[in-house]
């Protein structure tokens, strides 16, 4: 959308961020209190994405990854020095230069650090999210107790996958478009990530977790010591015919297929992580104690974050004991991970999880019928009290957007702002009263 002479994504180029590294030791969180510009730039005005994006994470527009090349400040700040992407990522998650992965082979510092030596990613890892032997799913077949154990035979990653994340013969994977339920069914009762998590989106007793220290092959190749993607990746996640991203428009058979007319969640999802409702963000600024707190004026990150992913500030950031209605709640008993797990994700107590041992063809199964989470959910991501996200954000928004740019670069008297399915149309003299 261009307003006046110049577009929101233009405009919010010229923000600036600041250089930070991720602290290896951090114990607790996704990210500590040192990123200065992690997962959302503190420039972000408007929440994960732009107003660009009309209907999800990801629009069909999206033309290079997933932020287009206009997205300057989107999930990933351009200046980004040392978060989940370094400074040579000009575009988002995927530069449209990058090649074949998600962070370079200068990522000292990323999402995982060399220390993790039992997290997300291991500094042993040396080829892949999934090791040659990964027969079916996300974690081998002996995994147990991970994110998907051995009777997944459909879940996350086919073991006939052949041409994406999803093959085409996932008709119902990630998000498809008739999704009804989402990732959590209406039995998830628990959450993300227990209350008990020691040291953060793993802890060190993962032996097995989402990625196993012998994997050969996948994701990560050999030369990937400290990042996600190594530059040298040739054929992937993304091969190097992903000329845009994580989702490219012409994919035919990843996570989203280009039927996906509105991103990761289909302006037809009710009930998902974003309700077609949603305007402005992922949760409202009511949220007291999630994973942003109650001083986050306009989506997932604040435009004051100093601090990246979760402010110095937050008290009860992404993984905090006390967290009482975020993304974890210390009554969590059953989440992604169960203070109980012994080798994976999930636990084979996991009744509810993610991903239940009874799915057996995709991950989110038939009984799911209101998307990522259900409005059931009584303490996951988003329980169904988040009655006020949309009217909060989107006021906030609308005036921020009408009144920077309609005001300061059209010259009619009226102006339309689209957000989405829904237009505001004012007068200048309102706007400027705003």
């Amino acid at each position: 959308m261009q307003l006046g002479a110049f577009s929101l994504t233009e405009r919010c180029a010229t923000l600036n961020s600041k250089e930070t590294v991720p602290n290896a030791q951090f114990k607790n969180g996704v990210l500590n209190a040192q990123l200065k510009n992690g997962v959302l730039n503190t420039q972000l005005k408007n929440g994960v994405l732009n107003d660009q994006l009309k209907n999800g994470v990801l629009n069909a527009q999206l033309k290079n990854g997933v932020l287009n090349t206009q997205l300057k400040n989107g999930v990933l700040n351009t200046q980004l020095k040392n978060g989940v992407l370094n400074d040579q990522l000009k575009n988002g998650v995927l530069n449209t230069h990058l090649k074949n992965s998600a962070l370079n082979t200068q990522l000292k510092n990323g999402v995982l650090n060399a220390q993790l030596k039992n997290g997300v990613l291991n500094a042993k890892l040396k080829n892949s999210v999934l090791n040659t032997q990964l027969k079916n799913g996300v974690l081998n077949t002996q995994l147990k107790n991970g994110v998907l154990n051995d009777q997944l035979k459909n879940g996350v990653l086919n073991t006939h996958l052949k041409n994406g994340v999803l093959s085409d013969q996932l008709k119902n994977g990630v998000l498809n478009t008739h999704l009804k339920n989402g990732v959590l069914n209406t039995q998830l009762k628990n959450g993300v990530l227990n209350a008990q998590l020691k040291n953060g989106v793993l802890d060190a007793q993962l032996k097995n977790g989402v990625l196993n220290t012998q994997l050969k092959n996948g994701v990560l190749n050999t030369q990937l010591k400290n990042g996600v993607l190594n530059t040298q990746l040739k054929n992937v996640v993304l091969n190097t015919q992903l000329k845009n991203g994580v989702l490219n428009t012409q994919l035919k058979n990843g996570v989203l297929n280009n039927q996906l007319k509105n991103g990761v969640l289909n302006d037809q999802l009710k009930n998902g992580v974003l309700n077609a409702q949603l305007k402005n963000g992922v949760l409202n600024t009511q949220l007291k104690n999630g994973v942003l707190n109650d001083q986050l004026k306009n989506g997932v990150l604040n435009t004051h974050l100093k601090n990246g992913a979760l402010n110095t500030q937050l008290k009860n950031g992404v993984l905090n004991t006390q967290l009482k209605n975020g993304v974890l709640n210390d009554q969590l008993k059953n989440g992604v991970l169960n203070t109980h797990l012994k080798n994976g994700a999930l636990n084979t107590q996991l009744k509810n999880g993610v991903l239940n041992t009874q799915l057996k063809n995709s991950v989110l199964n038939d009984q799911l019928k209101n998307g990522v989470l259900n409005t059931q959910l009584k303490n996951g991501v988003l329980n169904d009290q988040l009655k006020n996200v949309v009217d909060m954000v989107t006021q906030r928004m609308t005036v921020y957007v009408l009144h920077r740019f309609c005001v300061l670069k059209w010259s009619q008297p009226y102006c339309t702002l689209f957000w989405g399915n829904v237009s505001f149309s004012t007068n200048r003299q309102a706007i400027s009263k705003c």
